[in-house]
Protein backbone atom coordinates (compact mmCIF):
# COMPACT_ATOMS: atom_id res chain seq x y z
CA UNK A 1 0.00 0.00 0.00
CA UNK A 2 3.24 2.23 0.55
CA UNK A 3 4.22 2.08 -2.99
CA UNK A 4 0.89 2.48 -4.04
CA UNK A 5 0.70 5.71 -2.21
CA UNK A 6 4.40 6.48 -3.77
CA UNK A 7 2.89 5.77 -7.55
CA UNK A 8 0.05 8.06 -7.04
CA UNK A 9 2.31 11.13 -5.23
CA UNK A 10 4.69 10.62 -8.29
CA UNK A 11 1.58 10.70 -10.49
CA UNK A 12 0.01 14.02 -9.45
CA UNK A 13 3.42 15.53 -9.41
CA UNK A 14 3.99 14.99 -13.27
CA UNK A 15 0.25 15.14 -14.20
CA UNK A 16 -0.77 18.32 -11.98
CA UNK A 17 -4.50 19.31 -11.97
CA UNK A 18 -5.17 15.87 -13.65
CA UNK A 19 -7.36 12.36 -12.70
CA UNK A 20 -4.64 9.97 -11.76
CA UNK A 21 -6.95 7.30 -10.21
CA UNK A 22 -10.58 5.73 -9.90
CA UNK A 23 -11.71 3.44 -7.82
CA UNK A 24 -15.16 1.59 -9.37
CA UNK A 25 -16.84 -0.95 -7.19
CA UNK A 26 -17.82 -3.22 -9.49
CA UNK A 27 -19.99 -5.31 -7.62
CA UNK A 28 -21.42 -5.68 -3.70
CA UNK A 29 -21.11 -9.81 -4.38
CA UNK A 30 -18.81 -11.16 -2.44
CA UNK A 31 -18.36 -15.10 -1.63
CA UNK A 32 -16.75 -14.60 1.99
CA UNK A 33 -18.00 -12.86 5.10
CA UNK A 34 -14.06 -11.66 6.59
CA UNK A 35 -14.46 -9.77 9.80
CA UNK A 36 -11.31 -7.15 8.93
CA UNK A 37 -13.51 -6.36 5.72
CA UNK A 38 -15.25 -2.74 5.75
CA UNK A 39 -18.02 -3.46 3.80
CA UNK A 40 -19.13 -7.25 4.71
CA UNK A 41 -22.36 -6.49 6.67
CA UNK A 42 -23.52 -4.70 3.27
CA UNK A 43 -22.95 -7.75 1.09
CA UNK A 44 -26.16 -9.98 2.59
CA UNK A 45 -28.77 -9.48 -0.14
CA UNK A 46 -26.57 -8.11 -3.00
CA UNK A 47 -27.19 -9.55 -6.58
CA UNK A 48 -26.01 -8.66 -9.89
CA UNK A 49 -29.49 -6.49 -10.77
CA UNK A 50 -27.65 -4.16 -8.70
CA UNK A 51 -24.28 -3.52 -10.72
CA UNK A 52 -23.90 -1.52 -13.53
CA UNK A 53 -24.67 -2.99 -17.20
CA UNK A 54 -22.11 -3.00 -19.29
CA UNK A 55 -24.05 -0.05 -21.50
CA UNK A 56 -24.17 1.64 -18.32
CA UNK A 57 -19.97 1.78 -17.78
CA UNK A 58 -19.72 2.52 -21.71
CA UNK A 59 -22.18 5.38 -20.91
CA UNK A 60 -20.44 6.74 -17.92
CA UNK A 61 -16.94 6.68 -19.32
CA UNK A 62 -17.69 8.54 -22.29
CA UNK A 63 -17.95 11.12 -20.19
CA UNK A 64 -14.59 10.52 -18.34
CA UNK A 65 -11.12 12.18 -18.90
CA UNK A 66 -8.13 10.00 -19.76
CA UNK A 67 -6.81 8.86 -16.78
CA UNK A 68 -3.99 6.11 -16.25
CA UNK A 69 -5.18 3.71 -12.96
CA UNK A 70 -8.23 2.02 -12.38
CA UNK A 71 -8.92 0.18 -9.18
CA UNK A 72 -11.83 -2.51 -9.61
CA UNK A 73 -12.60 -3.15 -6.23
CA UNK A 74 -16.37 -4.91 -4.10
CA UNK A 75 -16.94 -7.32 -2.48
CA UNK A 76 -15.34 -9.75 -5.16
CA UNK A 77 -14.71 -8.51 -8.55
CA UNK A 78 -14.14 -11.82 -10.32
CA UNK A 79 -17.50 -12.66 -9.20
CA UNK A 80 -18.46 -10.50 -12.46
CA UNK A 81 -18.62 -12.79 -15.21
CA UNK A 82 -18.31 -9.58 -17.73
CA UNK A 83 -15.24 -7.99 -15.81
CA UNK A 84 -12.68 -8.50 -18.73
CA UNK A 85 -15.55 -6.52 -20.78
CA UNK A 86 -15.27 -3.45 -18.45
CA UNK A 87 -11.49 -3.25 -18.43
CA UNK A 88 -11.60 -2.86 -21.74
CA UNK A 89 -14.00 -0.71 -21.74
CA UNK A 90 -11.82 1.71 -19.34
CA UNK A 91 -8.79 1.09 -21.19
CA UNK A 92 -10.29 2.36 -24.60
CA UNK A 93 -12.21 5.00 -23.27
CA UNK A 94 -10.16 6.39 -20.32
CA UNK A 95 -6.51 5.06 -21.65
CA UNK A 96 -6.07 2.86 -18.69
CA UNK A 97 -2.78 1.56 -18.19
CA UNK A 98 -3.00 0.26 -14.71
CA UNK A 99 -5.09 -2.42 -12.96
CA UNK A 100 -4.98 -2.78 -9.47
CA UNK A 101 -8.19 -5.89 -8.12
CA UNK A 102 -8.19 -6.85 -4.58
CA UNK A 103 -9.32 -10.00 -4.14
CA UNK A 104 -9.69 -12.71 -1.84
CA UNK A 105 -8.06 -15.28 -4.01
CA UNK A 106 -10.81 -17.35 -4.77
CA UNK A 107 -10.56 -17.43 -8.13
CA UNK A 108 -6.94 -17.75 -9.41
CA UNK A 109 -8.41 -19.21 -12.26
CA UNK A 110 -10.24 -16.08 -13.42
CA UNK A 111 -7.69 -13.35 -12.17
CA UNK A 112 -5.32 -15.51 -14.32
CA UNK A 113 -7.41 -15.45 -17.26
CA UNK A 114 -7.85 -11.21 -16.58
Amino acid sequence: MVAAGWAVAAARSLLPGQLVQVTYFVTARCNLRCEMCFYWERLDGADASQELSLEEVERITSTMPVFPWLILSGGEPFLRSDLDAVCEIFARRCRVTHLTVPTNGFFPDRVEAL
